[in-house]
């Protein structure tokens, strides 16, 4: 029963491999774009809060609300400071 198991797992990776190399260029491309801006959203998240809170020395609060907020909202007036 194993060998037949094993032989079946065998035959489905081999026609997967096979469907794989059908396929052209702009899946693969797609992909790699779709994990890499997946990646990028929380980093650049990271940094955002990091200048807002190291170097601006703001309160958490207001670095975690701050690309939500609205200009009327944004009592320090850094949501144009190129931290939204």
């Amino acid at each position: 029963m194993n060998v037949i198991s094993n032989t079946r797992v065998s035959y489905k990776l081999r026609r997967f491999y096979e469907f794989l190399c059908l396929l052209t260029v702009e899946p693969y491309f797609f992909a790699f774009m779709f994990v890499f801006a997946m990646k990028k959203v929380p980093s650049d998240q990271l940094i955002q809060d990091k200048i807002c809170r190291l170097t601006y020395k703001l309160d958490t609060t207001y670095c975690t609300l701050l690309p939500t907020m609205s200009a009327n909202e944004d009592y320090f007036n850094m949501n144009t400071g190129g931290l939204h």
